[in-house]
This record gives structure tokens, C-alpha cells and sequence, in this order.
């Protein structure tokens, strides 16, 4: 039981042989998976016609966090409550759209960037319901649709099965309409069931036209990158979604064919958001993601350490702070017990006060402590995109680097998000970690 795994965690852990063949087990095999998925999923070409659809008319701002250009008027009427967005907007629900759709700026994505260059949730569900909408922005009228999409199995984000969340798609639902690079999502019907990969929005993600602006989250909760690749439907028909920029996909057949490919893409990557660089010296390199805590030797261009992070609910990134000590011999790790984390277990009597646990790794133990702030820790990170020159060139480059002395720096890269590909630079050397 996890309760009693974590419980005989708390005063020291010695990693035992177990585990740390377990730890091996899972990195071979994360690194199989992306040994398997360059056979099987070639790169797609540049000059492929799959786009992200950014309406022309809207402002460069729209690719960050939506890139679906919305609408609406709020001119003291219409079916939304339009709290976070400007007066004049106004938005309805419509029985009827109008055909034809304005061009657009079109991007190419490789299917590894269509998983990992957005943080999209990706679920599969059942369409409840879904209904057209016409907003104004001070009397230009734009069409989209709003579904709501009962959850399955959830795949990557933080939904529960069962929940309906609200969806706002790119183009409205019609078969008439003429809209470009919305295939799959005009297509979306009540009773129809599918694999959806929509990005959750927040209150900077907006839309802007005749300088009048839409919060997002007005109109929906979540929303699609574009109509073509987000989305997986099972129709009576036929399997719906587009062919051309899921080559590994060519033989589907079925949305179960679909779920076996998207399951294994949402797990087995590298986030590089989620793989920190915590130290590096000219012999040695520490880096934590979900899978553990790993100790690298440059000399020897080898994995010494793996720590299974698991036991101690270190293994989200997000929720446990690192800290090395100068000379990289120690590492602490703090868990953030106050968000939730216990009280899912349902267990009072486990220890819910500020803890921390202390690696050291000559002897590849750990120990419980309470926590003290670590005195002098390792110092020379710094943000990445400070040495590359802003944060578009950050790429899939760790978020923060070493500095060093000689003037180097050091940081992981990968080359497709995936633990195979994912090395340590600094100036002309290149290592392979997982190999």
C-alpha cells in the first residue's frame, strides 16, 4: 500500500538493489520508446500542407496561448456573460452560418511538436453537445462553435473522467461553410466519441479585432490550436482526423488504434519544462524530471546515479524544490506537502509538516529531515534565454543553464522532446545521457 511505502520512507532510505534496477528499467525502457517512435514515425517533410491556423486579421499575440482568433461582441446583449472582456463585444448563439471563411497564416508542426510544443490536455471523450455562436467585434461578425465533451480516459492534464468541460472550436459546425483547415472539427456532433487534444485557457489568453478584446475563457474553457490535428473522431462512417501530419498513424483503423499511439506519445517524452538542470561542475552533472533524480559522470560519459523519487512524492517537478549543495555531494529535496498531497491518501497520521530529504550522493542514501534552507547552494544557474538572447531561441534547451568561469555554458537539449535524444552541452562537447 502506498500509505505504509511512504510511511517506512520517512526516517532514511537506502535505495535498494530493487529499486535501482527498477529506475534502470525505466529509463531502457523510456528509451525504447523513443527508439521506437523514430522507426515508426518519420519526420514529417517541411514542406507539408498541414497548417496552424492564425487568422490574418488577428495579432501576433493570439499564437502564444490560442492561436484560435475568436470573436465577440458584448454591446450589452447576446447569450455570454462577458465579464473579462471589452464592452463592446457581443456573442449568440446561431442556427445559421454563412459560407466562405477568410484566408490564414499557416505553420507547419512535426507530429513530435504537435504533442509537446503546446501543453495541451489530451482526453478521450464523448460529445454531448455543441452549438454554433456568431460574435461581433463593433460589427464584424466571426462564427465558431462551443462543444461540450464529456471526459474518458484522461491521457495527459488534469481532468477526471466523467467531467463535461466547455471546448471552443475554430470554425462553426456546418458542412456548408467553406472553412478552411477545420475538417475535423466541423465535424463534431452530438453522441460522436474521439480523442481531443485542446489547450486550457487562462486569463491572458485572448482574442483582438478592430481593437476590441475577448477573453477566451468567456466563451469556453479549453479550445483548439486548429481544426485539423487536435482531434481524433469515430464517426459511424469513418475514422476522421488528418492523415497527413500523423504518418505513424496511416493504418488506423479504429479510435483504439488511435488511443495506443497517443498514449504512448503523451508519456514517452521529454518535456524539457519538466527536466531540470539542478548542477554541473567539469566532472559531474545532476538533472531530476518524472522519472527520478540522475547522476551523470562527464569523465566516464555515464550514469551513476538514479534515484526513484516516487516514495518520497518528488516525482513531479512541480511540486518538489532542489537544491545542490557547491560541490554537488548533497541534494536536497522538498516536497510541497501543502498542496493536497496527503490528504488524497486519507491518512492522518502521516507527517504533513515541512519535510525535506537529503541525498548524498558518494553513498546513494537519503535521509529525513526537517527542512532547513540549504547554506551556500550551487549558484551558477542562470536563465538560458539570457545567454541565447531571448526566449524564442530557448527552442527545446533546458529553461536554465550552468555558467562557468571559462565563459561556457552548460544546459540539456533534445532533439524531438524525447529521453533518447537528450544530452549535456557546453561549448564543443555533447553527451548523450541515455544511451
Amino acid at each position: 500500500m502506498k500509505n505504509k511505502r511512504i510511511s517506512d520512507s520517512w526516517e532514511k532510505i537506502a535505495p535498494t538493489e530493487m529499486v535501482q534496477a527498477r529506475m534502470l528499467e525505466n529509463i531502457l525502457a523510456r528509451h525504447a520508446a523513443s527508439e521506437n517512435q523514430k522507426e515508426k514515425v518519420p519526420a514529417m517533410k517541411r514542406t507539408a500542407p498541414w497548417k496552424l491556423w492564425i487568422p490574418a486579421a488577428a495579432c501576433l499575440a493570439l499564437a502564444l496561448a490560442i492561436t484560435v482568433p475568436l470573436l465577440t461582441a458584448n454591446d450589452g446583449g447576446g447569450d455570454f456573460d462577458l465579464a473579462r472582456s471589452d464592452d463592446a463585444l457581443k456573442v449568440s448563439y446561431v442556427n445559421k452560418v454563412p459560407g466562405g471563411r477568410p484566408a490564414a497564416v499557416l505553420t507547419s508542426l512535426t507530429e513530435f511538436a504537435l504533442f509537446n510544443q503546446y501543453d495541451t490536455d489530451i482526453f478521450s471523450g464523448t460529445i454531448k453537445e455543441v452549438r454554433n455562436i456568431r460574435a461581433s467585434y463593433n460589427g464584424a461578425d466571426d462564427y465558431r462553435a462551443i462543444a461540450q465533451i464529456e471526459v474518458g480516459t484522461v491521457y495527459r492534464g488534469n481532468l477526471a473522467a466523467g467531467e463535461v468541460v466547455s471546448t471552443l472550436l475554430p470554425g462553426p459546425v456546418s458542412a456548408d461553410t467553406g472553412t478552411e483547415d477545420t475538417d475535423v472539427t466541423s465535424r463534431f456532433a452530438a453522441g460522436t466519441t474521439g480523442i481531443f487534444m485542446p489547450l486550457k485557457y487562462d486569463e491572458t489568453s485572448f482574442a483582438e479585432q478592430n481593437g476590441v478584446k475577448l477573453c477566451l475563457l468567456d466563451l469556453a474553457a479549453y479550445g483548439f490550436m486548429d481544426g485539423e490535428r487536435f482531434a481524433f473522431l469515430e464517426t459511424e462512417d469513418e475514422l476522421v482526423f488528418n492523415r497527413a501530419a500523423y504518418p505513424a498513424l496511416d493504418g488506423a483503423r479504429s479510435l483504439e488504434d488511435v488511443a495506443q499511439y497517443v498514449q504512448a506519445m503523451a508519456r514517452h517524452y521529454v518535456s524539457i519544462d519538466v527536466t531540470r538542470l539542478d548542477f554541473a561542475s567539469d566532472d559531474y552533472l545532476i538533472f531530476h524530471d518524472a522519472a527520478g533524480l540522475f547522476v551523470y559522470d562527464l569523465n566516464r560519459r555515464q550514469m551513476i546515479r538514479a534515484l526513484d523519487l516516487e516514495p518520497i512524492y518528488c516525482n513531479n517537478p512541480d511540486l518538489c524544490d532542489v537544491s545542490v549543495s557547491p560541490d554537488g555531494g548533497t541534494v536536497i529535496l522538498r516536497p510541497r506537502f501543502d498542496l493536497e498531497l496527503w490528504r488524497l491518501e486519507e491518512d492522518p497520521s502521516l507527517p504533513v509538516g515541512d519535510t525535506m530529504f537529503v541525498y548524498t550522493v558518494a553513498d546513494d542514501t537519503v535521509s529525513r529531515a526537517d527542512y532547513t534552507e540549504m547554506e551556500n547552494p550551487f549558484d551558477r544557474l542562470v536563465w538560458t534565454a539570457d545567454v541565447l538572447g531571448g526566449y524564442d531561441k530557448v527552442g527545446y534547451h533546458s529553461f536554465k543553464s550552468v555558467s562557468f568561469d571559462d565563459g561556457t555554458f552548460g544546459w540539456l537539449l533534445t532533439d524531438d522532446m524525447t529521453m533518447g535524444t537528450l544530452k549535456y552541452e557546453r561549448g564543443d562537447e555533447s553527451y548523450i545521457l541515455f544511451q
